[in-house]
């Protein structure tokens, strides 16, 4: 009962109510002064005479001749003719792909027709947005009336959400985002899935791809981190694995992805120039951020792991100060130089994790820490009397002879 009731929720949202039994598209030709009528048969009873013949030429999806009966008829593009449904022609229009030509034309005779909401709160870029259509038409509507952004229909969802969960391209993505009130939902969960869009987004992602993904994505830094262990570092080898994460990082989906996380932790400022670094500090500093995503961004951006922030933070400072061993010992894994970074307070991440994790416990992180950079422990307010059972923990001989000589006093109080 529920699948058949879900079902049939997600046809009338998809299909926007089109009674298949009346609709019918009529070949519409235009000559220089002649449009030939086209039969009322696609339009209901009760609109049948009252609308105009631009109408008719919209729900056909008759692009040349919509072009020109607006040129010829502006009048039938008012905003008032709407149909028994609440669609006007830009509805009609945003459903059926049509050319840009033919939306900017109608856009230019009247543009009051993008504020029209149908009877299902929809607005004609609802529509555009639930039938992926091109980023062009997308960002015509969007000009004619960006507050149409940031409205929700009648299920609860705003073009961003309706764009995340039907597909959509970056470019339509952007131009929401580029709006106050598109970018004002980023954090609105929608009525129908309780999610706002990063988390509608992800669930729509091929999950196997996406574990292919990130496998290979964490393979190659880890390959590059053995790369750069040996005495002659083979930086060619290094450059040509990069070019294969740089490959993973520009798919479509991560750029979507990263608008989303961009604009949710930094807020609406300019989304013309994302850097890998801001989305790398984003991915962490978003506490509820999917699991998965976050650690997508730690692999692909792993040589973002050094650079801090705006106010000086490290993405690992973030993650010890939330309390996620996880991200720790995954950034430490693919970027062992983080342990050796400090912030622009001049701590090292050793001592923050001391400082911050409720329970410091060698498995959780902190045994990491120790054997990347064992140098660190002099930092850490522990009596000497105690190094020597530390040290007894590091499994690395190099480790291990690295923490003897950083700390030789230690043999002088035993």
């Amino acid at each position: 009962m529920v699948a058949w009731i879900l079902a049939a929720l997600f046809h009338r949202r998809r299909n926007r109510n089109v009674n298949s039994d009346d609709r019918e598209f009529v070949s519409v030709r235009i000559t220089n002064s002649v449009t030939r009528n086209i039969s009322d048969a696609t339009v209901s009873v009760e609109d049948r005479g009252r609308l105009p013949l631009l109408y008719s030429l919209s729900r056909n999806w008759a692009w040349e001749a919509i072009n020109f009966r607006c040129r010829t008829h502006p009048e039938e593009a008012s905003a008032d003719l709407i149909d028994a449904r609440g669609d006007n022609i830009l509805h009609w229009c945003a459903f059926g792909h049509p050319p840009i030509n033919t939306i900017e034309t109608i856009l230019a005779v009247s543009p009051q027709l993008a504020a029209v909401k149908n009877k299902q709160g929809q607005t004609p870029l609802h529509v555009a947005c639930s039938y992926r259509a091109s980023p062009d038409i997308v960002a015509a509507i969007i000009e004619s009336y960006p507050e149409a952004a940031g409205m929700a229909d009648a299920s609860g969802s705003c073009p961003l959400h309706l764009l995340c969960d039907y597909g959509c391209s970056t470019e339509s993505l952007r131009s929401v985002l580029q709006t106050t009130a598109g970018s004002s939902t980023v954090l609105k969960a929608d009525r129908a899935y309780q999610r706002r869009p990063l988390y509608i987004l992800n669930a729509r992602k091929n999950l196997y791809e996406f574990q292919r993904w990130l496998k290979d994505t964490r393979d190659v830094r880890l390959r590059q981190v053995a790369i750069r262990q040996k005495k002659c570092a083979d930086m060619e080898q290094i450059q040509q694995l990069e070019e294969i994460v740089d490959a993973h990082r520009n798919l479509e989906f991560w750029q979507k992805i990263s608008l989303l996380l961009y604009v949710e932790y930094y807020g609406c400022e300019s989304i013309d120039d994302i850097s890998d670094d801001q989305v790398l500090h984003a991915a962490v500093g978003v506490a509820d951020c999917p699991p998965s995503l976050r650690e997508l961004a730690i692999a692909l951006n792993a040589h973002e792991l050094l650079t801090p922030d705006k106010v000086g933070r490290l993405a690992i400072q973030v993650a010890i100060e939330q309390s996620r061993y996880d991200l720790v010992i995954e950034m430490l894994r693919l970027q062992p130089s983080v342990a050796q970074t400090r912030n622009r307070q001049g701590m090292l991440p050793l001592a923050l994790a001391v400082r911050h994790f409720q329970c410091p416990s060698w498995e959780k992180g902190i045994g990491l820490l120790v054997e990347l950079h064992p140098a660190a422990l002099e930092e850490v307010e522990l009596e000497d009397i105690f190094i020597p059972l530390v040290w007894s923990k590091i499994s690395s001989v190099c480790a291990l002879f690295n923490a003897v000589r950083s700390r030789p006093n230690v043999f002088a109080c035993q």
